[in-house]
C-alpha cells in the first residue's frame, strides 16, 4: 500500500467508515500475562530511565535508514491526527524511543515518549510498544491495561516492524485518548507497519546489492591487474576463469580488445534475454537487442561505456544505461566495465558487471509520483504552505502563498522567512524558539491552533491562522507551517459585534421612546381629557343645580346654556382623541394609502415647525402591503424628526416614485447638511433605525450629505408584486 492509500484509510477510519482488510485484533489481557511472565504490569511508580547520548546516536547510526522511513509514515500519520491529541512514537528491537511526533508535548515528556526513552514493558510496564515487541503482532492496549495507575484515560494500537528475514526489529506505535480509539486503527497499524517492513527491505536489498558488485569490481579489477591478462592468458585460465564469471550473481561478460564477446555468465544472458554467440563478431561491446540513455535516447553500441574503455583503458563505474530485450521489455543497469590489460599495459580486452536497478527505479518513481502527487496537494490547498529549514530559511512556498503574502516562490526560497512574513516584534522570539527546538526537540507551540499576525509585502499586517509541525528529513528538520488568512473571518466577527452592539443599542432606544410616547400620551390623557371630563363633570353639576329652580322659564333657559356647553367640551374631547389615534397611527394608512398619510404628515409638520414641506408623487397608487406601507410612513416621520432636530432647514421635498418593481422615497434638506462622521457613526440611532426598517422589508437605505447644502436620504423597497414574483422563482 502506497502512502496515497494509507492516507485515505486513515481518513476513511476518521470519518467512522469501515477499513478493508481488517486484521483481526489482538486485545491482550496484559495484567495475566505480564503477572505470569514476572512482568510489572502495574509498577508502583512511573521510573522513567534513558539511554546515554553517545548510545541513543549510535542506535540512531545503526538504524538511520530505518528511522529515516518510519520518520516519514509518522509524520504522515501525525497529520492526519492533529484534530485529535496523540503521540506517534517509533522504538527499536529494545523498546527504545528512535523517534517520535505527536501534539501532545506535555504527554510525551512526562511518560518519556522521547528519543532515548525506554518503553519496554520490563521497564515502565504494560504499554503498546512493549506489547507489541514481545507478543509480535499488531496489539490494541486499553486504558484499563495502559499505564493502569498513571495513564487510565489513554489507549494505544501498536504493530512490529520485522526484518527480511522476519525478525522483529522494532515497533510504531500511536497513543490517544481512550474515547478516541476504536479497534479499526489496529489494520491501519499494522499495514502502516508492512509499508515500513517493505521499504526498509527495498533499501537494504539494494544498498546490498551495490555494496557486493563494488566488491566484486574492485576484487576483479584487482585480479585483472594482477594477472596480467592476455587473450592467451585467459585461454590459458580459461577454466577457472569461466568458473569465477560462472559463479557469480551479478551480470558479468567479457569482451576482446575489438569489442567482441568472448565470455558471459547465466545471468547475463537473463539480464539480455538471448544468449548471443560467443567471438561472433557480429555480437560486439553488448548482448543486449538495444541500449539506451536514461533519458530514453538510443545508444549505438559502439558508443557503451565498455567500448569507451576499450579505447581509454580507463575503468568507468556506475553508468546508467537502459537495456532492451528481444521481447520490448526494458531493464535499468548500472554498467561497470574495466580493463584487461597485458604486461605491457596494452588494453586486450575488457569486463563488464551489469547490476539490473529496475526495483529500485520503479521505487524511485512511485516515491516520486507520490511526492508529485503531496505537491500537487499543497500546491492546490487553500491554505499558504510554507517550509523552512533549520537556518531559518524558506525551503518551499506554495502557489497560495504566493497569492496571500505576495511574495513570488522564486522570490522566497532561500531568503529567511522572518523577513518576509514576521512582524518586527516577533522575529526575535521566532529566533529564541527555533534554537529552543533544535537544542532541545521540544516546541510548545508545534502541532498546535495559533491565532497571531502576519506580514505581507506591502509591510501590512493580517491576522492569521497557523499550524506548524517539524519533520526530520535527510538528517535535519523541516518545519512546515499551513496558514490561513483570517482577515474576513475577523472582520465578520467584528461586524457581528458591532451588530450585537447597535442592536442592543436600539433596543434600548425603542424602549426610551416607547416610555417617552407612553409618558406623552399619559399627560395628554390626563392634562387635557383630564380637564374635558372635569368640564362635562362641573356642567352636570351644574344641570342638577338649574333644575331646582322653581322658575321654570329660567331654568329651561340655563339648562340649554349648559348643554351648549357641554356639546363644545365634548367636541373638543373628541379632536383630542382623534389627534391622539393619529399619533399613535394614522388611519389613513388603513382607509387610504401611503400617499395620503404623508401628505398628512406633511401638513401636521409644517403646522407645527413652519418649514415648507412640499410632497411630489410620480406614481398613482403603488401596490404594497401593510408593513411595507407603515416602514415607508415611519422612515418618512423620522427623516422629518431628524430635519426639526438637527438640520436648520427652511425646506423639505419628498419623493414617492415607483420604478422597475420598486418604490422610491426621497427626504432632501436644505439644511446644513449631515457631517461624514455621523454617517459612520454606530450610535445615530434615527439612521439606524430607519435603515433596519429598511433592510427588514427587503430594502435599500442610502444617505448623503453637503456642508451648508442639505442631506438627501434615499429608500429603495420592492412592491408587493416583485415580492411575490421572487418568492415564485425561489419555490
Amino acid at each position: 500500500m502506497q502512502h496515497g492509500q494509507i492516507f485515505m484509510e486513515w481518513k476513511r477510519f476518521l470519518s467512522g467508515s469501515a477499513v478493508e482488510d481488517t486484521v483481526p485484533p489482538m486485545i491482550l489481557d496484559s495484567w495475566t500475562r505480564c503477572v505470569n511472565a514476572g512482568v510489572p504490569a502495574e509498577p508502583p511508580s512511573i521510573n522513567l530511565w534513558r539511554v546515554s547520548d553517545d548510545e541513543l546516536t549510535r542506535r540512531l547510526h545503526d538504524n538511520r535508514e530505518l528511522v529515516e522511513i518510519t520518520r516519514r509514515h509518522l509524520g504522515l500519520i501525525s497529520a492526519i491526527l492533529e484534530p485529535i491529541k496523540h503521540a506517534a512514537y517509533f522504538v527499536d528491537r529494545d523498546g527504545i524511543v528512535l523517534e517520535s511526533c505527536g501534539n501532545v508535548p506535555d504527554l510525551s515528556h512526562d511518560f518519556g515518549l522521547l528519543p532515548g526513552y525506554d518503553c519496554s514493558e520490563h521497564t515502565i510496564g504494560t504499554n503498546g510498544a512493549g506489547t507489541a515487541l514481545v507478543a509480535g503482532r499488531p496489539v490494541a492496549v486499553t486504558g484499563a491495561e495502559h499505564f493502569m495507575r498513571y495513564l487510565h484515560d489513554r489507549a494505544s494500537t501498536a504493530a512490529p516492524v520485522h526484518d527480511g528475514a522476519g525478525a522483529i526489529i522494532g515497533a510504531i506505535v500511536v497513543t490517544t485518548s481512550a474515547t478516541d480509539a476504536a479497534r479499526d486503527r489496529l489494520n491501519i497499524i499494522a499495514q502502516l507497519a508492512t509499508m515500513i517492513e517493505q521499504e526498509s527491505s527495498s533499501v537494504a536489498s539494494s544498498n546490498e546489492r551495490i555494496r557486493r558488485l563494488q566488491d566484486r569490481c574492485a576484487r576483479l579489477e584487482a585480479g585483472v591487474t594482477h594477472c596480467s591478462w592476455t587473450a592467451g592468458a585467459f585461454k590459458g585460465h580459461e577454466p577457472s576463469c569461466r568458473e569465477l564469471v560462472d559463479l557469480l550473481p551479478t551480470a558479468v561478460y567479457v569482451c576482446d580488445a575489438g569489442g567482441v564477446i568472448i565470455h558471459y555468465n547465466r545471468r547475463a544472458a537473463q539480464l539480455w534475454g538471448r544468449e548471443p554467440r560467443c567471438g561472433d563478431p557480429a555480437e560486439r561491446f553488448s548482448g543486449a537487442t538495444r541500449l539506451y540513455l536514461p533519458d530514453g535516447s538510443l545508444l549505438s553500441h559502439s558508443r557503451a561505456p565498455i567500448a569507451e574503455v576499450l579505447r581509454t583503458g580507463i575503468p568507468q563505474q556506475n553508468h546508467e544505461l537502459i537495456v532492451e530485450r528481444p521481447d520490448g521489455s526494458r531493464i535499468f543497469v548500472l554498467a561497470n566495465p574495466i580493463p584487461i590489460k597485458d604486461k605491457d599495459g596494452h588494453v586486450t580486452g575488457a569486463l563488464n558487471c551489469l547490476l539490473d536497478i529496475t526495483e529500485l527505479k520503479h521505487a524511485e518513481e512511485t516515491l516520486r509520483q507520490s511526492e508529485a502527487r503531496t505537491r500537487a496537494i499543497l500546491n492546490h490547498t487553500l491554505d499558504a504552505v510554507i517550509g523552512m529549514d533549520e537556518q531559518g530559511a524558506v525551503a518551499y512556498w506554495n502557489p497560495r502563498a504566493e497569492a496571500i503574502f505576495g511574495w513570488t516562490c522564486h522570490e522566497s526560497v532561500g531568503r529567511r522567512l522572518s523577513e518576509l512574513i514576521i512582524p518586527p516584534r516577533y522575529r526575535e522570539r521566532h529566533q529564541r524558539g527555533l534554537r529552543h527546538f533544535l537544542d532541545t526537540g521540544h516546541g510548545p507551540f508545534l502541532n498546535q491552533r495559533i491565532e497571531t499576525t502576519a506580514l505581507n509585502r506591502d509591510g501590512k499586517e493580517f491576522p492569521v491562522e497557523l499550524i506548524l509541525t517539524a519533520l526530520r528529513e535527510n538528517g535535519s528538520y523541516t518545519f512546515y507551517a499551513f496558514i490561513e488568512d483570517i482577515t474576513d473571518r475577523k472582520e465578520a466577527e467584528d461586524q457581528l459585534q458591532q451588530s450585537i452592539k447597535q442592536l442592543r443599542m436600539l433596543s434600548r432606544r425603542i424602549q426610551e421612546v416607547k416610555e417617552e410616547e407612553q409618558t406623552r400620551l399619559a399627560r395628554e390623557i390626563h392634562d387635557q381629557l383630564g380637564v374635558q371630563m372635569t368640564i362635562l363633570k362641573l356642567d352636570l353639576a351644574g344641570m342638577s343645580d338649574v333644575l331646582s329652580d322653581p322658575d321654570v322659564r329660567t331654568a329651561a333657559t340655563a339648562l340649554h346654556r349648559k348643554i351648549d356647553s357641554m356639546n363644545t367640551t365634548l367636541d373638543q374631547t373628541i379632536a383630542i382623541v382623534q389627534r391622539v389615534a393619529a399619533d399613535l397611527r394614522p388611519r389613513m394608512l388603513d382607509d387610504l394609502d401611503l400617499l395620503a398619510a404623508i401628505e398628512w404628515e406633511a401638513d401636521r409638520f409644517k403646522s407645527r415647525t413652519g418649514i415648507h414641506v412640499h410632497v411630489i408623487t410620480e406614481t398613482d397608487t403603488p401596490q404594497l402591503d401593510s408593513e411595507l406601507t407603515t416602514a415607508l410612513f415611519r422612515i418618512c416621520q423620522e427623516a422629518l424628526t431628524n430635519v426639526a432636530r438637527h438640520a436648520q432647514a427652511t425646506h423639505v421635498i419628498i419623493r414617492i416614485g415607483e420604478t422597475l418593481g420598486q418604490i422610491l422615497l426621497e427626504i432632501e434638506d436644505d439644511g446644513r447638511g449631515i457631517p461624514a462622521e455621523k454617517l459612520t457613526d454606530r450610535t445615530s440611532l434615527g439612521l439606524l433605525g430607519m435603515r433596519e426598517r429598511t433592510e427588514l422589508s427587503g430594502g435599500e437605505f442610502h444617505v448623503t450629505g453637503n456642508h451648508d447644502k442639505g442631506t438627501i436620504i434615499t429608500v429603495r423597497m420592492p412592491t408587493a408584486r416583485a415580492q411575490h414574483d421572487a418568492a415564485t422563482q425561489t419555490l
